[in-house]
């Protein structure tokens, strides 16, 4: 059975800055889920494990996630490790 995508909860919140754990565990991600996560500057905690993400849009940076010290993405699917390695070079 398939999910629904996540974005519908995104109307909800008013104040994106103020979200700061995003759990997205098996919810078909799309595009607009990134934009929604881009606007989350306070995101300490995002799990986006369960996915089927191969690859991360590149409109899309973890560099705008300053406060972001827990991020989850095991059972995806990452084909290429540079994929991964635009996550990593955040941390440093």
């Amino acid at each position: 059975m398939k999910k629904k995508p996540s974005h519908n909860i995104f109307a909800q919140i008013r104040n994106p800055a103020s979200v700061k754990i995003l759990i997205f565990v098996n919810q078909q991600v799309s595009i607009k889920d990134y934009t929604f996560m881009s606007a989350c500057s306070n995101l300490v905690r995002l799990d986006l494990s369960q996915n089927a993400v191969s690859a991360l849009p590149k409109e899309f940076s973890f560099g705008r996630l300053e406060r972001l010290r827990v991020l989850l993405l095991h059972d995806n699917q990452f084909v290429r490790l540079s994929d991964i390695r635009m996550v990593t070079e955040v941390a440093k």
